[in-house]
């Protein structure tokens, strides 16, 4: 008998909050067509999404994100989004209200220099996403970035299923820039707080080989306050085309609403691994070649470098394009196509670490 049956609706939703971060199954729902209108059900048409949320047994909650490779790809990563927000809406929710919701809160000042930032940074990229050829992978894959993180906010705000872009600065938009914030806040002077960490930095990492080659180990470490403490691990798998993005598949380490790692550690699907860093900037001059146009902000550079490229050294090529100058990192690039375990390593090509400052 379910013991929910008879309980009121206030009731159900207490005991629901109870049991939350317990799961110990996945909860499913897809994006189908349905008398030629898209809708979230319960049956794999083109998008397919399961998530559990186990932070109370392991510390983590757990998403996987798959769509079908016959629909194109803004679509498909709209979808992909759209399911994400829909399924993990509590634990976003939650988020949202740990981070960014009251981010602004006594910064108005710097706050209203930070939004006239952004949305001339989204004019500029809207106006290079609609004038480039469909044929051009990498604002396709730009597109893509923000198609996924439109299809979250209308997902997790419940907004009807309209793939598009939406270019403004919510919540979803927010988490997705808070790494690129860091020197934002430096360039726009905000009012530094106190508490904050002044070297800025949360994260350490380790590349190992093991005695006599028999292993190649990689790893990395994040330190942060209590308010990051909802972390998610990730899959995500598009059907597109795996010559145009090799790195169709991705999983990684992140946060509810995030679309890419922003620890950074991610595995993608042309073997290679990505790490990094924070490099604080100490000569806050620098700052004034970060600009809103001619740029693009880090977490939308790599999503797209993950995407489209298939060694270390294409993800530096792709990923220095359009430098912000925000979110300063050394990242750590590893290719476990050019390791084989107990022969010798290869002189090239293995690894690579790329710096990134204004």
């Amino acid at each position: 008998m379910n013991k929910l049956k008879d309980l009121s609706e206030e009731k159900q939703e207490i005991l629901q909050e109870e049991n939350e971060g317990y799961d110990t199954d996945y909860t499913y729902k897809s994006v189908c067509f349905i008398d030629g209108k898209p809708i979230v059900v319960n049956n794999l048409d083109f998008a397919l999404g399961r998530f559990r949320n186990a932070i109370n047994i392991s510390g983590w909650s757990y998403l996987e994100i798959e769509t079908k490779g016959e629909y194109d790809p803004g679509f498909q990563a709209y979808a992909a989004g759209y399911i994400e927000g829909v399924l993990t809406q509590r634990v976003l929710h939650l988020h949202i209200q740990n981070t960014v919701k009251d981010y602004c809160k006594g910064y108005q000042n710097y706050c209203k220099k930070l939004m006239i930032f952004l949305n001339e940074n989204m004019q500029y990229v809207k106006k290079k996403i609609d004038s480039a050829a469909k044929d051009n992978p990498y604002w396709q894959a730009v597109k893509m970035a923000y198609m996924q993180l439109t299809g979250i906010w209308h997902g997790y705000s419940s907004s009807k299923f309209n793939p598009s872009i939406q270019y403004e600065a919510h919540f979803v938009m927010l988490l997705n820039s808070n790494g690129d914030f860091y020197d934002l806040e430096s360039k726009l002077n905000k009012t530094k707080d106190p508490a904050d960490d002044i070297t800025g930095g949360r994260c350490s990492g380790l590349i190992k080989v093991a005695p006599n080659n028999a292993d190649l180990f990689i790893s990395q470490v994040t330190m942060s306050g209590f308010q990051n403490m909802l972390r998610m691990l990730k899959l995500y798998k598009f059907g597109v085309d795996s010559i145009l993005y090799p790195g169709h598949t991705s999983t990684f380490a992140g946060y509810p609403g995030v679309i890419y790692s922003s620890d950074d550690f991610a595995l993608t699907s042309t073997g290679l691994a990505v790490i990094e860093t924070t490099v604080k900037v100490w000569n806050i001059s620098l700052y004034e070649a970060t600009k809103t146009q001619g740029q693009i902000l880090c977490w939308v550079r790599a999503v797209v470098a993950n995407l489209l490229s298939r060694t270390p050294r294409e993800w530096c090529q792709i990923f220095k394009r359009y430098n912000s100058g925000t979110y300063n990192n050394q990242w750590g690039i590893l290719d476990y196509k050019r390791f084989t375990p107990e022969k010798p390593l290869p002189d090239s090509g293995l690894f690579y670490v790329l710096e990134q400052m204004p």
